[in-house]
């Protein structure tokens, strides 16, 4: 009888090639020439304790929630 098939080979695998080069998405030097904003903190705990209040009433809707306080934070349009 043979042995039980696993997940791990004895081979070592072979690292995968990307389908997209990374700076693709990613621009150092268009990050560079960005201004930055300062921290908004009190902002940041408000969202962060509207999230814990969702994770009390209704853990099943705090993806939804979490993706509308990111919205708010980030002063975007309203999400539909």
């Amino acid at each position: 009888m043979s042995e039980p098939m696993t997940g791990r080979s004895a081979q070592p695998a072979k690292p995968l090639e990307p389908l997209v080069p990374l700076e693709v998405f990613t621009s150092t030097a268009e990050l560079a020439w960005r201004s930055c904003r300062a921290p908004q903190y009190e902002a940041e705990s408000q969202v962060l304790v509207e999230l814990a209040g969702q994770m009390i009433r209704s853990p099943a809707g705090i993806l939804g929630a979490s993706g509308q306080s990111g919205h708010k934070s980030v002063r975007a349009a309203p999400l539909a």
